[in-house]
């Protein structure tokens, strides 16, 4: 087995050693309460006002089944884009 020579060895340390010193304050970034309360937000938003399974209903027990080119594809294309326009979306 050959031996890595030393010189790759030490640049290999250093590299770990930057990365590290800096890469620490994205880590102690991402710890921040702040950020804490914009997730706790978007988990709030997703678990309290959540539409999915409205939506999921209405388009698979609603529409059904969609084979491509089949005009229950094209009806739920037009039930997306009412949805779409709904909400104030521009959709095509």
């Amino acid at each position: 087995m050959k031996k890595i020579p030393q010189i790759f060895t030490l640049a290999i340390a250093r590299f770990l050693v930057i990365s590290f010193v800096l890469l620490s304050p994205i880590c102690i970034i991402a710890q921040n309460p702040d950020n804490n309360k914009v997730a706790d937000a978007i988990v709030k938003e997703a678990t309290q006002n959540s539409q999915l399974k409205r939506l999921a209903h209405e388009l698979i027990d609603g529409v059904g089944p969609r084979l491509v080119g089949s005009s229950k594809m094209t009806q739920a294309s037009d039930w997306a884009i009412a949805q779409y326009t709904n909400w104030g979306v521009t959709a095509r």
